[in-house]
């Protein structure tokens, strides 16, 4: 058993390892941040540490994280603390997100423990978890979801060891982690909400006595009922989408968009969505022939698990929530994987399963490798905007529209406030001297979401009575008065 406990211990120290390698590549491949979205981390951390708040609505815990360690390298190194920014949130971004591989190792031993295993199967779920295709991805400009991937796999392991063993210190573990989702991701969130409340009622249902279920009932209810205050408190519109979240769910299922619109998807959701159902079949058709191997206390969490891989990759969700859910689908998969293996006793089989799952982390790690890994625009075209602000007068009056993934390395480099044109309002005009708009011609990343090459975000338009005030090679400016039809933003 000590032995078993040290080549364990050995394999996951290797996968954290392997994953914090390949994240570094990616994040410090260059001076700025991939992603579309890679300067709004250390743009939302600048915000704070100079007003003490976030420039944009959103969930806090990640820019605060940022914000603590960027000072600390700053006072240690001596750097500015624009670079200090920079390299905190590469930093965490690289070393924290692999550190799920321990809760789910945890998960998978509570799963193993009605069966004959070996160290390299129980390590398996946990290689999974932090080196497939998509906590690979979620890298840079989606670091909000990957530290909420880490606390709700300790979230799913609190849960579970609660309900085997009854200790309160684990429920309280629960709430602190489903806490933590909130501060840190609203899809983490919704998700960590969604399995909680679930699997609650699951225990319920497998444990029935009248006093547990209504005490049970009832810390469902002040869950739900804190979870929506407190997204609610700290962003509304979140919230808010949260409440239609039905409506909106089957609109342009995903399915019928592939096979009869021929709608492009993201390989990485293609992947996920066929694999976590293949998954979610294999372990219907086991526990249909092996539901008495398993036993009674982790029933509900087995059961939980199910709906949960069966809500993240259900084929007629609508493709807007599809690009949401299925890049957060590996979550149930990394745990039915052990289930399923746990669950076959044929060693041909499980050596069979257990090479695929090394072929996927294999594929996906070529695949991350191979992809490019771009901030929004280049280090040249970034150079150029920072001169900007020697050439025309900018000042804190001054608002500049620009396209998606440019508005945030503009108001890093020039200081000022930003926009994208579809938020326009008649207000601005108001509260701000100039409204300028920046049109970027060269520099630009070629790539979208996920690696896939698709068109990119669009340009700002250019009012009709707009002033050509600058231009270079990279940029034109303009100066525009207040609009009389915003309607013209949104065509």
């Amino acid at each position: 058993m000590i032995k078993n406990k040290l080549v364990i211990i050995i394999w996951i120290g290797l996968i954290i390892t392997a994953a914090i390698t390949i994240k570094a590549k990616i994040n410090f491949e260059g001076i700025l941040i991939p992603g579309i979205n890679g300067g709004y981390y250390p743009l939302q951390v600048r915000i704070l540490l100079e007003k003490g708040h976030l420039g944009f609505v959103d969930l806090p815990l990640v820019f605060w994280l940022e914000a603590i360690f960027s000072n600390l390298i700053a006072f240690i190194t001596k750097t500015d603390i624009n670079s200090s920014i920079i390299y905190a949130s590469k930093i965490l971004d690289t070393f924290i997100p692999p550190l799920a591989a321990i809760p789910v190792a945890l998960i998978s031993k509570e799963i193993f423990s009605f069966s004959k295993w070996k160290p390299i199967y129980l390590c398996l779920p946990s290689a999974f978890s932090v080196l497939s295709f998509s906590p690979l991805i979620l890298t840079s400009d989606f670091q909000k979801n990957a530290l909420g991937i880490v606390w709700l796999f300790c979230l799913i392991y609190s849960l579970i060891k609660f309900q085997e063993c009854l200790k309160r210190k684990y429920l309280v573990l629960a709430i602190v982690y489903l806490i933590l989702c909130g501060l840190t991701h609203f899809g983490c969130f919704s998700i960590a909400l969604f399995f909680t409340v679930t699997n609650i009622v699951a225990y319920c249902f497998f444990n029935y006595k009248t006093k547990s279920v209504i005490k049970y009932l009832s810390i469902i209810l002040l869950l739900v009922t804190l979870g929506f205050s407190l997204l609610f408190v700290l962003d509304k519109t979140r919230a808010f989408r949260m409440i239609l979240f039905p409506v909106t769910f089957f609109k342009e299922p995903i399915i019928l968009s592939i096979l009869i619109k021929k709608a492009k998807v993201p390989p990485t959701d293609l992947f996920n969505l066929v694999f976590t159902n293949l998954f979610l079949f294999l372990t219907i058709f086991l526990l249909y022939k092996k539901s008495k191997l398993i036993p009674r206390q982790i029933k509900p969490f087995i059961f939980t698990t199910i709906l949960f891989s069966l809500f993240l990759a259900f084929p007629l969700m609508g493709k807007e929530w599809a690009g949401r859910l299925l890049l957060m689908a590996f979550v149930p998969t990394t745990i039915l994987i052990g289930l399923v293996i746990s669950l076959v006793n044929k060693l041909t089989i499980k050596r069979l399963l257990t090479g695929l799952i090394v072929l996927v982390i294999f594929l996906s790690v070529i695949f991350v490798l191979n992809i490019p890994h771009q901030p929004a625009i280049s280090v040249e075209a970034f150079n150029e905007l920072k001169k900007l602000k020697d050439q025309v007068e900018i000042s804190d009056k001054t608002l500049i529209v620009a396209r998606h993934g440019l508005e945030w390395w503009t108001a890093w480099a020039l200081d000022v406030k930003v926009v994208q044109d579809k938020a326009l309002i008649k207000e601005d005009w108001k509260k701000y001297d100039r409204v300028l708009f920046l049109e970027q011609l060269k520099g630009k990343s070629a790539f979208g979401p996920q690696g896939s090459k698709i068109s990119l975000f669009p340009e700002p338009k250019i009012p009709r009575n707009a002033e050509l005030i600058f231009i270079n090679n990279y940029y034109r400016l303009y100066e525009a008065e207040e609009p009389k039809d915003f309607i013209y933003f949104s065509e």
